[in-house]
């Protein structure tokens, strides 16, 4: 079990979109549940990036990379990137748990 922190961070809004069409098209049929068409992103060390990386992960058909995990006991996917990383969820996060920017948020894998 991987527990990592990270700090909320201002997206660009381009999740949202491109979300949308990829729940019309089905792209997130093996997750199991229906995403919010947004996500949360989180600032997080390089180091805790790769360690996320080691952690067992599922494939869509395009060969996007999803990490389970959970954010306080809500089941999640993680998206990787090169400096962040973005959540995504059956809610609008970060709303459901008032996160400002810079709020800290713990995720276990």
């Amino acid at each position: 079990m991987l527990t990592i922190t990270g700090t909320v961070t201002r997206g660009k809004g381009i999740a949202r979109h491109a979300m949308k069409k990829k729940i019309t098209a089905g792209v997130y049929s093996t997750f199991a549940f229906k995403p919010y068409p947004g996500t949360l992103n989180l600032n997080v060390s390089k180091n805790d990036i790769q360690r996320i990386q080691q952690q067992p992960s599922i494939t869509d058909k395009h060969n996007r990379v999803y990490y389970p995990a959970r954010m306080n006991g809500l089941p999640c996917y993680v998206v990787v990137w090169d400096t962040h990383i973005e959540i995504i969820a059956a809610r609008q996060l970060r709303s459901a748990y008032r996160l400002p920017e810079g709020s800290p948020v713990t995720l276990v894998f």
